[in-house]
């Protein structure tokens, strides 16, 4: 087992750094506002589902609270939660504000980055031992060929020297998509803080003089893992239950009425995507296509997900408090209309992976070392190395992914 995060100063001290003040369910409690959470959780065990006290045991099938990154009050990442701790180190300069343009490589090895500093001209970091690229599962792959390691005929196309022909970078792109199943309720939710103003000035308030509240919690406090039909062999299906809706969540525009939104989230898409670039110059952002529901599998499961979640919210306690259905709406009932209405709305969740895949066969990206084929003295240590995904939350993962290349540098570097 992978130490996932490095003990802190609080760790020490026996405080729980991640989930601060309240642990990981402050936001399940009897609050109206987050009433809708347990009456979710007795719906679906009366479907049939267990209750979890932990996702991350070894088989997840189930609901419960999700474990969140939490520290007096406020999210912690694992940039946030480790940086600190290791800012004072001598060997570490942190470079804030600036984006790197490309690998430097000669003679087949690489020599360090070009990057640019916000409003400034174009500086190189030189590398004494290697160069690591953690850009992500977009980043990355266009970082590698912006500087030469790519699809051959895709870098000649853009007047990009190649450097490494290797067909797989930027390929093998997979992600999770996020569903929306929206309902009307008779109860309070998040809605009717979010939509009043005085609502808006209490959530403020209570955050500013307790810690506490809806700006403590994750977007989803619940989690549910299920099968999308009998006789699989795990859960297909992730949900994330969010104790509010929204038509336009990024712009925080709350449906006008008490509302909460079960995510749906198909975890083990068969669909592939790719990452190309729009062009040899860095600041542009490389072109996405996800290709989402490709599969024919991937498109029944996503009409199964949601017909998995009307169920749950057939039964009671649900059913009773359940005004009606907002999206996808009563007048979406066939498969066919189902599958259109996932087409027109559904959305990533922000899970996209395996871009530089990794592998022991000579097309995969980087090696089980995780250094890239073609190049010396570079790795990739990041999402894009995973050659499928993870059938949930990517973060965790990807943090162990990291703990595991540092053992794998040091190593490396001892011999």
């Amino acid at each position: 087992m992978l130490e996932m995060f490095k003990r802190s100063e609080d760790q020490e001290r026996g405080a729980d750094p991640w989930h601060g003040t309240g642990g990981p369910l402050a936001v399940s409690d009897d609050r109206t506002d987050f009433a809708i959470s347990p009456k979710f959780i007795e719906a679906a065990q009366n479907y049939g589902l267990p209750f979890l006290e932990d996702c991350n045991r070894g088989d997840p099938e189930g609901l419960g609270y999700y474990q969140v990154m939490i520290k007096n009050g406020m999210r912690s990442s694992t940039a946030t939660g480790l940086r600190r701790l290791a800012k004072g180190r001598k060997n570490l300069t942190i470079v804030p504000k600036a984006h790197c343009e490309k690998i430097i490589i000669e003679d087949g090895r690489a020599r360090g980055v070009q990057y640019r500093k916000k409003n400034g001209g174009s500086l190189l970091a030189n590398a004494l031992k290697e160069v690591i690229i953690s850009a992500g599962a977009i980043g990355s792959p266009q970082r590698l060929m912006l500087s030469g390691i790519g699809p051959g005929d895709h870098l000649r196309g853009l007047d990009i020297p190649v450097i490494a022909h290797n067909p797989e970078v930027g390929a093998n792109l997979k992600d999770h998509l996020k569903i929306h199943n929206s309902y009307e309720v008779t109860i309070p939710t998040l809605n009717d803080r979010l939509n009043s103003w005085f609502g808006k000035i209490g959530i403020a308030l209570e955050y500013a003089f307790t810690r506490r509240g809806p700006m403590t919690m994750a977007a989803a406090p619940v989690f549910c893992f299920a099968r999308s039909k009998p006789g699989l062999e795990a859960p297909d299906i992730q949900f994330h239950v969010l104790p509010w809706s929204s038509s336009e969540p990024s712009k925080g525009i709350m449906h006008p009425f008490s509302g909460f939104t079960a995510s749906i989230c198909p975890v083990k898409p068969e669909s592939r995507g790719r990452i190309t670039l729009r062009s040899p110059d860095a600041k542009d952002a490389p072109l996405i296509a996800a290709n989402y529901l490709a599969s024919e599998k991937d498109r029944q499961t996503a009409i199964d997900g949601l017909k998995l979640s009307r169920a749950i919210a057939a039964r009671s306690p649900l059913r009773d408090l359940i005004v009606r259905e907002f999206a996808p709406g009563p007048d979406c009932q066939t498969e066919e209309d189902l599958l259109a209405y996932v087409r027109a709305n559904a959305s990533t969740i922000f899970h996209p992976v395996g871009t530089c895949r990794m592998g022991s066969d000579q097309n995969a990206v980087v090696d089980p070392r995780l250094r890239v084929r073609g190049v010396e003295g570079l790795r990739v240590a990041d999402a894009s190395i995973m050659p499928d995904i993870t059938s949930g939350n990517t973060n965790a993962p990807t943090a162990a992914i990291a703990e595991k290349a540092s053992d794998l540098i040091r190593a490396d570097w001892r011999t």
